[in-house]
């Protein structure tokens, strides 16, 4: 996806940064603004990620411990719809 900006939309880089792509998803929205820079949603989602790529930013480890456990969770689910609870 490098070059490839056809698929720099709000959901692609909303998409990365879910999946902790924050350098992705922060160069998308750098290009969305680019083209709107009077969007104040997308400054404001843009700061977010900056901010949290910041290892000082208080916080930081909860949303990572959040993630750890939601991902933990859901592969606890998968396990049971799997019928490999036990094994």
């Amino acid at each position: 996806m490098a070059d490839d900006k056809m698929f720099y939309t709000e959901t692609m880089a909303k998409i990365h940064a879910d999946q902790g792509n924050l350098k992705e998803a922060e160069a998308i929205y750098r290009y969305l603004l680019e083209k709107e820079p009077d969007r104040q949603d997308l400054k404001d989602v843009l700061s977010g990620l900056t901010n949290s790529q910041d290892p000082n930013t208080p916080g930081d480890l909860s949303s990572l411990v959040g993630r750890w456990t939601r991902l933990a969770f859901e592969y606890n689910v998968m396990k049971v719809q799997d019928g490999r609870e036990g094994r």
